[in-house]
């Protein structure tokens, strides 16, 4: 029997995807069980590959998966587990609805299915450590610019959307009702990019990087700090909160800091530098300037119909959060031994030409599953297929 027995919740996400490409070939001492939603084993293995295939090819992905026991189930099917997860010894609890548009979704898994997970762990003999990973983003509409683990969660936040509002909730009963289990809490920032494959594992959240600068709209201010880190420094950071024996603390900001945080007008220039232009002037988004956003999306990218609409009212949601101007704390992190995160700026090139002439609505799409409520309200006309420029 392997020394560590690992058991990961949400493997067949982006970040997930990260740390089993990562996990498996780091830690061949390791013996990996994923909970994947899946009518059975066999497609839940399928999508599983399909995850990985982003990151090395389907040949590689499958024969990495291949010693990785894979549970076909939800976090609603943990009470019927018992008997297959008494050998534990550590759990990594990816497994969220990122919707911003779906609030009974995100409390049924973000909430509901992490207790359930909680009251499974109970019940697990050798379990060490119950990484839970969380957001950042608990942080609510007014932070101080500088956040510490500590700050938060905190009892009257107001929250921009449910996604987040769930993760704080739950963060509260897991210290109050589970202080027997050994819980340690991860807090990723803003995750974006692959410092080796770009947007090849995924393009959630870059495609707004390029569409603020495309559109010279920028958040907050072309000044202002953003907390942005890459998918695979995040997958090794969280590896290591799982597996390393001691920690000094509970809770750790997987984030950028003040060493690593990005600033608007900086990755503006660069982009721009990158196409071969000079940097062009930058406006500030403020909501009341949404007609702007729809101007410009037509003027400058020459998106219409259903899809500039579509891209419109997504960008909204990210200008919300990226308009906060905060910047998280990761000296904790940092006191552990971890290295700092790259700056986006010095992986950006690598994000813009991996895959090549990806456009900015090609990439939205890709990150289609943060705003199902949007597209799924909206069906007037199809996105795909539409001739998209292979500038933009």
């Amino acid at each position: 029997m392997a020394d560590k027995n690992l058991f990961v919740t949400g493997a067949s996400g982006l970040i997930g995807g990260a740390v089993l490409y990562d996990g498996l070939r780091q830690n061949p001492d390791c013996h990996w069980r994923a909970l994947v939603r899946g009518a059975d084993q066999n497609a839940a293995r399928a999508k599983l590959v399909a995850r990985l295939a982003r990151f090395c090819g389907p040949d590689e992905a499958a024969r990495l998966l291949a010693p990785v026991e894979v549970i076909a189930g939800g976090l609603d099917d943990l009470p019927g587990m018992a008997d297959r997860l008494n050998d534990v010894t550590h759990i990594l609890h990816l497994a969220a609805d990122t919707s911003f548009s779906s609030g009974t979704s995100n409390w049924a898994v973000n909430f509901e299915g992490t207790l359930a997970l909680a009251e499974a762990a109970g019940k697990m003999p050798r379990l060490q450590r119950f990484l839970h990973v969380s957001t950042a983003t608990i942080c609510g509409s007014d932070p101080h610019h500088l956040v510490h683990e500590e700050d938060f969660p905190r009892a009257g936040v107001e929250h921009l959307v449910e996604y987040t509002r769930a993760k704080a909730a739950v963060e509260f009963v897991l210290r109050e009702r589970y202080r027997n289990l050994p819980v340690v809490i991860a807090r990723p920032s803003i995750v974006a990019g692959h410092t080796k494959l770009g947007v090849r594992p995924s393009s959630s959240i870059f495609w707004f990087v390029r569409f603020a600068e495309r559109i010279g709209l920028v958040p907050g201010s072309p000044d202002c700090h953003v907390d942005i880190v890459p998918s695979d420094w995040t997958a090794r950071c969280l590896l290591g909160l799982l597996l390393k024996p001691e920690l000094a603390y509970q809770t750790y900001h997987v984030s950028a800091g003040l060493s690593s945080r990005s600033v608007w007008k900086e990755l503006a220039d660069v982009m721009a530098s990158l196409r071969g232009e000079a940097p062009q002037a930058l406006d500030t988004f403020s909501p009341e300037h949404l007609h702007l956003v729809k101007d410009r999306v037509v003027s400058r990218l020459g998106y219409t119909g259903r899809a500039g609409k579509l891209i419109v009212r997504a960008a909204q949601r990210y200008y919300r959060f990226c308009n906060l101007d905060v910047t998280f704390d990761n000296s904790r992190l940092l006191a552990e031994g971890f290295e700092a995160p790259p700056k986006l700026k010095d992986y950006i090139g690598v994000c813009l030409n991996n895959p090549p002439n990806l456009s900015i609505l090609e990439g939205f799409m890709d990150d289609a599953e943060m705003f199902q409520g949007l597209v799924d309200a909206d069906q007037s006309e199809p996105v795909q297929g539409m001739s998209l420029s292979k500038n933009n």
